[in-house]
């Protein structure tokens, strides 16, 4: 309870009030025994702990979404910008600590607003009951700890809980004509202060029937007759009434940007909608003026309120007014507000600057000015500048909101949770989890046919953290994982995100000198290694402190993950771990580069955190899924979807045997057996379920949603997959380097027949030229992309990362356009790279180089090629003369050579000896010649 409530309430009914933190239940109260009270308090209270449950309504209330039209327009029409011209003028009559009252918050953005302008004063929100938008669940859980708010739940056909002249002044929206009108009056005229404002916007008045014509029910009564009631109460008090048109107050503000305008009322006004005022008698010689952009104290501070309504393309860089949006309702609501419309006319086909893109784009993230001008490297100056024009359009609104404020109200209109950024890392992520899930099933070994909740591996992992203290690893220091993914590696990188231990995970089939490289750079303290990787590769690691994982036969004398964790002698309750911030770094993943040298792509917690909500917010992830892990934590997909996605929703990951891997049939045989939902896969993959569909049969049975990432994907294996297994492939695109997905299709999309990639989530994703400008809708050009999901940047790289990301746009190399659905299709590589199954790059150029110099070699050409939806390698080369091995020996040798020096994904599926190379009359080699010539 607050403490001054004794100032403004009536304290003889607190006691038999029911109080909960700022929310106050008068119309819980029951006058007859204290125990009832408590009883009462008891039952909200256990409607109000349960915030975990209702924090995972909210995220998902987005697969759903049902919204409250007029909530998403509230902050936006006439109604509550009549309100506007009297802040000002309020904002300098009211003192420290006064008390202001708001009635009937439909959405909460008026007290947001209030809580903004007036942050020194006391603000209270009346609202009915457990109903609507905001219930008791939610006043608790979004404003539950804002200081200079209380929240009473009250009935407003009854007397109002305050003390006469307690508040300095009212406002209530869309209230006056639903209650009591008489009562109401005779309330606030007790309660409000003699030099107050008592303010009703948004009053139905019977002056004018709308047009078109439309229902608006409560009790409708003429300008006129408020003009009467208000005539005879200013003869017994010091306020003046006033009927003011609505919509010219609108104009005033918001169009006419008027710097003064006299108070004149207008009771006769032809518009059915009024903002009604009691005004002091002190005001009837004061002008009034708008509220804008400009009049924002400490606007650094200030947040951006975007109109969703408007259909607003970042992609494109466009806005329209769609009537048709969700599902014709704006239409029916902008039919209501003709003088809205008429506002935002000039917004219709109007065209996005890039730096109000990018701005739109970090609003909805809830970032304040000075955060975002951080963000684009831009002035205060000039983005004030951009914003303001976009604010005379009516297209959004700077005003001084609290970041739980805005998170609310874009909610509200997008139906999308934004998590609060303080929270967006896998150490809270992981309390979260085990909060909501802990006697949920996390894993599913068929290793050795073990099973663990959350709850199991959160002591297991806590056992992790006490033996990485107990190692001498601190927050920041770095450890190299080298395995198939199997219960130990998972549970350990657990257990390192949650410790602030940055995990490496590289692949099994390094070439030594990258894993040397990687050692050397990384500084990594502990190696963890599977036994098998250890037996071939002991020279490699010799230097640096090796931990292998279990085996069933283990033949070493390097100490082993069980032995290191040596659950008998470590004290789990004494490992300590330091608070991760969102922009710690998580892990490095590294892939090849164009040189040879891998790259370290570093990514955050947030990075990591969000990448996951977008998995299972996108494909409609369940707390009863299971997911078959076939990649490994060397590649994003195979991190973030065995690591991190499941931690989100509850759901559980499978992890095979392994030496099932790479049999199709015991892959199969795996899932049926372990009842599968989600299956993670590439083209190459696909097309193999294809090829021995009769063998597989009813082995996928139990998957539900069958994801990929990669590529586009033609008809026909789109097509052979419903038909053998009648499952819809979600196709999905990321790059290493925008923390996996960033473009993807929706199990609900109307094109999946489509050879396309899908559609931007979370991001903006642009078609632009060779200048970076954008093109139009189904011309071709380089893909580039904007996010808050980009990494941080190639470890110990600046200037590669400078290369890279270029004012703030992560250029991608791909050509991409956009067909006329709005989805993506892939057509090429503005560079010769292709991208594996396990999401490594490989760059044809260095295969090629490193072919020309091979001795017996004069010319070489390496390019890509697709077979079976799936992109491969092929050498074309031309011999020196009077060489004498065989063409098969020859092909070995070349594949041994590669293999030792680039490892072995870079060996070409094809490898074809020619009399010289087909070069054009100009010089040019004819790619299409022998591209056709392949088998």
């Amino acid at each position: 309870m607050k403490k001054n409530y004794n100032d403004y309430l009536k304290t003889n009914s607190i006691r038999l009030v029911p109080t909960i933190d700022n929310l106050y239940f008068f119309n819980e109260k029951d006058l007859l025994l204290d125990r009832e009270i408590e009883a009462k308090k008891n039952a909200i209270t256990t409607i109000l702990e349960n915030k975990n449950q209702y924090e995972l309504f909210l995220k998902q209330k987005i697969r759903r979404p049902n919204h409250d039209i007029y909530a998403c327009f509230h902050p936006f029409n006439e109604a509550i910008k009549a309100v506007y011209p009297f802040l000002k003028k309020l904002q300098g009559d009211v003192k420290k600590d006064d008390v202001i009252l708001n009635l009937w918050d439909r959405s909460g953005w008026l007290t947001t607003l209030l809580l903004g302008i007036f942050p020194e004063q006391q603000i209270v929100t009346t609202w009915e009951g457990n109903k609507d938008i905001l219930g008791y669940k939610g006043f608790h859980y979004w404003m539950k700890d804002i200081k200079n708010l209380n929240i009473i739940f009250c009935d407003l056909n009854a007397p109002l809980p305050f003390k006469d002249n307690s508040i300095a002044f009212s406002i209530g929206i869309d209230a006056f004509h639903r209650f009591d009108q008489s009562l109401l009056l005779e309330e606030l005229t007790r309660v409000v202060s003699d030099n107050g404002a008592i303010l009703f916007p948004h009053v139905h008045l019977s002056n004018a029937e709308p047009e078109p014509f439309f229902e608006r029910g409560c009790k409708q009564i003429h300008g006129s007759d408020y003009e009467a009631v208000f005539s005879r109460l200013s003869k017994v008090s010091n306020w003046d009434g006033y009927v003011f048109s609505e919509p010219n107050l609108f104009v005033e503000n918001d169009i006419n940007k008027s710097t003064e305008f006299v108070l004149k009322s207008e009771p006769s006004t032809l518009d059915y909608n009024a903002l009604v005022a009691l005004l002091p008698k002190s005001w009837s010689n004061q002008a009034l003026s708008s509220f804008s952009i400009n009049d924002v104290r400490n606007v650094g501070e200030a947040r951006i309120l975007v109109n969703l309504l408007l259909n607003i393309d970042l992609n494109q860089q466009t806005v329209t007014i769609d009537y048709n949006q969700f599902e014709g309702a704006v239409g029916h609501l902008f039919e209501r507000h003709p003088i809205y419309v008429e506002r935002i006319k000039l917004l219709d086909n109007y065209q996005l600057s890039d730096l109000a893109t990018k701005t739109i784009y970090l609003s909805k993230l809830g970032y304040t000015i000075n955060e975002i001008c951080s963000k684009l490297n831009v002035s205060q100056n000039s983005l004030l500048s951009e914003l303001e024009k976009l604010e005379n359009l009516g297209l959004l609104q700077v005003l001084p909101i609290s970041y739980n404020g805005i998170r609310l109200q874009y909610h509200i209109m997008s139906q999308e949770y934004l998590i609060p950024k303080c929270e967006q890392n896998i150490q809270d992520l992981w309390q979260k989890a085990l909060a909501n899930f802990s006697k949920r099933t996390a894993i599913i070994s068929l290793q050795d046919e073990s099973e663990f909740t959350y709850e199991d591996c959160n002591e297991i992992t806590n056992n992790i953290i006490t033996a990485l203290n107990n190692s001498d690893l601190k927050p920041g220091d770095k450890i190299i994982i080298c395995s198939r993914i199997n219960t130990e590696s998972v549970l350990l990188t657990w257990a390192c995100l949650r410790m602030g231990i940055i995990i490496v995970p590289i692949g099994t089939h390094l070439p030594a000198d990258n894993v040397t490289y990687i050692i050397e750079l990384t500084e990594a303290k502990i190696f963890f290694s599977s036994q098998s990787y250890f037996q071939e590769n002991k020279s490699i690691i010799k230097n640096i402190k090796t931990i292998l994982f279990d085996a069933e036969e283990q033949e070493f004398d390097e100490k082993y993950f069980s032995d290191w964790l040596n659950f008998d002698r470590l004290n789990t309750d004494s490992f300590q771990t330091k608070t991760i911030l969102t922009e710690d770094i998580a892990v490095l993943l590294f892939t090849s580069g164009s040189t040879g040298i891998p790259k370290g792509v570093c990514l955050s917690h947030g990075n990591l955190f969000r990448s996951g909500q977008l998995i299972t917010d996108t494909f409609h992830w369940k707390i009863e899924d299971r997911f078959f892990v076939l990649g490994g934590l060397e590649s994003m997909s195979g991190l973030r979807n065995a690591a991190i996605a499941p931690l989100h929703i509850g759901a559980s990951i499978i992890i095979p045997k392994e030496n099932n891997t790479n049999n199709l049939f015991a892959t199969t045989d795996s899932i049926d057996e372990s009842k599968a939902t989600i299956l993670g896969s590439n083209p190459a993959f696909l097309r193999q379920l294809v090829k021995y569909k009769d063998k597989i049969r009813g082995n996928l049975d139990s998957i539900k949603r069958l994801m990929c990432t990669g590529n586009n994907l033609t008809n026909s294996l789109r097509n052979d997959i419903k038909e053998a297994y009648n499952l819809s492939i979600l196709n999905y695109y990321g790059l290493t380097e925008t923390t996996g997905i960033c473009i993807s299709q929706r199990a609900t999309d109307n094109y999946l027949e489509e050879e396309t990639i899908g559609k931007p989530v979370g991001c903006i994703a642009q078609i632009v030229d060779d200048f970076g400008s954008l093109v139009k809708k189904g011309e071709q050009g380089e893909l580039r992309i904007f996010s808050e999901n980009l990494m941080l940047g190639y470890y110990k790289q600046q200037e590669l990362t400078q290369n890279t990301i270029k004012n703030n746009w992560f250029y991608s190399k791909d050509i991409a356009k956009y067909t006329e659905n709005g989805n993506l299709q892939l057509l090429g590589r503005k560079e010769e790279v292709i991208k594996t199954a396990r999401e490594e790059f490989i760059y044809l150029d260095e295969i090629q180089r490193f072919i020309s110099k091979i001795e017996f070699i004069s010319d070489a050409f390496v390019c890509s090629y697709i077979r079976d939806d799936s992109e491969k390698i092929a050498a074309f080369l031309v011999l020196k003369k009077d060489f004498l091995l065989t063409t098969s020996a020859l092909k070995n040798e070349i594949s041994a050579l590669i293999l030792k020096n680039l490892g072995k994904k870079n060996i070409p599926s094809q490898i074809q000896f020619l009399s010289e190379l087909p070069y054009t009359e100009n010089g040019k080699l004819s790619k299409k010649q022998l591209i056709n010539g392949l088998k």
